[in-house]
């Protein structure tokens, strides 16, 4: 008889590589035979006689399923048992459906889009400072050593930089000409016969390795003024020196890499950090950042993030001298959607807008970005986590602003016109659409400083018509602010240029001009191309667009690659738009057993769609998708292209 079971949990983010390694052995000798492990267990791990696979979801690619299925009967003698549960929602479902397709499915070669702007720079940069760091070898250490804020002095590496790269090194020439993209839109970009590239490495003002060093003299001089303060009234500060000390110990490639100037894992490509203002030994191992699509809720005043066994709270909007924050003045139609922005400087009147849509009113808000990141308070002592995290504000849904630089040789796009039977869908593509998400804190907004950046949830209890507020407060660095006067009531934003193709179906009968007519087909069409492309559902995301707010009829789908720099998805899907089709049609056919007037998590609802669970309904779906494509002749006529 075997012995029962010894069962030992593996939390990869909790347990040291030590205690992980030594389960892992005895797991292979077999005094613990059953372990519940995350899927970094899947990776480069022999486990011996593994008998039997137990997943609580289904994997997410065909890659995945086979890479965890397959840890089981490698020996030759034990037979192999894998067994997968399937959630009630969308992806899991669909392969309960169809579980051929991810058995046995194609395994999609990994693909990178090497023509990516921000990627393509920080790689330029990532070679110029592998052949500096091996010519001036005293400025490979830390930021003190890179850029001489303190002790002796002289040039910093970014007054080395400019002077030797206005000589143009032959060296740097070729090697960047190995490793550039051939593309000519990147050739054009950064044109390295005439070195236009330096501009965005260390141009007056502009260039990222002059920002990233202005932000970080910045903090200093601020900390050494409240040094003087604190020493004039002879009061301690000594922990204003440990602060300094911080920044200036920090390892040069690690600060390089926070200020987005050099790669990083991932590939990010609008990052943003939380500055963890502290002295103590938690805050020198804390590194936090997150694409500003996350930031701008995961960041967000009141919330809070637990790194290295501590909770962080963000406290304020870190600033630059030379620049300000991105502000726009927006309105989103209550009815329609459509949304309206308008960059301005924070306290521009509201005026000369657009004042109503669908016949109703606009109301406008101000949204900051906040492009350079977040900090919390240097005199706050981070806490310990308790048993329930705080939950983080929504962000609204992702909108579609409008397309840019169409013009330019950099934006590839093209129209299209699909005819089925009697019916014309009108399709255009373009690698630079713009789209925006806002935090609007839950509706209530923020309340900011315009000076120090500190940052408040605005309560229930103020005027909402108001924009400003009285308020006296600290900086982030502990210092009393000069600005007692007002606060200005804001949401946070984020603008991003990706892939987009914009669909413009034919509203075949008037009985599909109805509320949860749009919301459904375009998330039944979003599954469609998450089946018909094989890829994970939240690579693709999705929006309604009106061109005409009053109008239902000139409703667009706009669907985006939502990955960093995109991934080629949305153009996929205009050159096999009717195979997506299908797949919706297949997707809200019914085979996930809820009723036609409503849905469920096995055909269109997911967490991002939640606002809208109580009006989608597949039925409606499915009967315009089967009218739709009821047709055997298909025509596609392309109408312009350019790239």
């Amino acid at each position: 008889m075997k012995p029962l079971p010894l069962i030992a949990q593996e939390h990869t983010a909790q347990l040291t590589s030590e205690y992980a390694s030594r389960l892992q052995n005895r797991f292979e000798k077999g005094e613990v035979n059953v372990l519940s492990c995350s899927t970094t267990f899947e990776m480069g791990v022999d486990v011996g006689q593994l008998e039997a696979v137990f997943m609580r979801n289904v994997p997410p690619e065909t890659a995945n399923y086979i890479q965890r299925a397959g840890r089981a009967g490698r020996r030759t003698e034990s037979t192999a048992f894998s067994l997968t549960y399937a959630k009630r929602r969308s992806h899991d479902l669909t392969y309960y459906q169809f579980p051929e397709k991810i058995i046995k499915g194609m395994i999609k070669p990994p693909y990178i889009e090497i023509n990516n702007e921000k990627i393509v720079l920080r790689h330029i940069f990532s070679v110029v400072f592998a052949w500096f760091f091996r010519k001036y070898e005293s400025y490979f250490g830390t930021v003190d050593d890179f850029l001489k804020i303190s002790g002796e002095g002289g040039k910093s590496a970014v007054q080395v930089l400019k002077e030797v790269l206005h000589e143009r090194p032959e060296e740097i020439l070729q090697s960047l000409k190995f490793v550039v993209p051939k593309s000519q839109s990147i050739q054009a970009f950064v044109d390295l016969d005439n070195w236009k590239w330096v501009d965005y490495l260390v141009k007056d003002g502009e260039g990222a390795l002059v920002i990233a060093e202005a932000n970080i003299k910045e903090i200093i001089d601020e900390l050494e003024e409240i040094k003087r303060k604190l020493d004039s009234e002879r009061r301690p500060s000594d922990s204003i020196l440990k602060i300094q000390n911080t920044y200036l110990q920090k390892n040069v490639l690690s600060f390089l890499s926070s200020a987005n100037v050099l790669p990083k894992y991932g590939f990010p490509v609008d990052v943003v950090d939380l500055d963890i203002l502290h002295n103590s030994e938690n805050a020198k191992l804390v590194n936090i950042s997150r694409d500003l699509k996350l930031a701008i809720s995961e960041f967000a005043p009141d919330s809070e993030i637990v790194a290295n066994k501590k909770v962080w709270k963000p406290y304020a909007l870190n600033m630059n001298k030379s620049k300000g924050w991105p502000v726009q003045q927006y309105a989103i139609c209550k009815h329609c959607g459509r949304l309206y922005a308008y960059h301005v400087d924070l306290g521009t009147p509201f005026e000369d807008r657009e004042e109503k849509c669908c016949n109703e009113p606009l109301n406008y808000f101000y949204y900051v970005q906040p492009v350079f990141g977040f900090s919390t308070r240097a005199d706050e002592a981070p806490g310990n986590p308790g048993e329930r995290r705080k939950a983080k504000p929504m962000p609204s849904r992702v909108k579609f602003d409008t397309y840019v630089d169409e013009d330019l040789e950099l934006t590839e796009t093209y129209q299209k016109e699909v005819e089925i039977g009697p019916h014309k869908i009108d399709v255009k593509y373009s690698s630079r659409g713009k789209m925006v998400i806002v935090n609007s804190g839950g509706g209530r907004g923020y309340l900011i400083c315009k000076k120090c950046g500190y940052i408040i949830p605005k309560t229930f209890e103020s005027n909402s018509k108001k924009t400003k507020q009285k308020s006296e407060h600290k900086t982030r660095l502990g210092k009393k602010c000069e600005n007692t006067k007002y606060l200005y009531h804001v949401h946070l934003g984020h603008e991003f240029i990706t892939d987009v193709v914009e669909i413009k179906l034919p509203l075949i009968d008037k009985k599909y001009n109805q509320t949860s007519f749009w919301p459904s087909l375009l998330y039944s069409i979003m599954e469609g191309a998450s089946m018909e492309l094989g890829i994970a559902r939240n690579e693709i995301g999705g929006t309604l667009y009106r061109a005409s707010g009053e109008d239902l009829i000139n409703t667009s789908i706009i669907l985006y690659d939502d990955v960093p720099g995109g991934a080629g998805h949305a153009k996929k899907i205009s050159k096999q738009l009717i195979g997506v089709l299908e797949n919706a049609k297949i997707k809200v056919a019914g085979t996930c057993g809820c009723a036609e007037d409503t849905s469920c998590y096995g055909c269109l609802r997911s967490f991002e769609n939640q606002f809208y669970h109580d009006i989608l309904q597949r039925g409606i779906a499915y009967e315009y998708l089967s009218d739709l494509l009821q047709y055997v002749r298909i025509n596609e006529r392309i109408l312009t292209h350019h790239s």
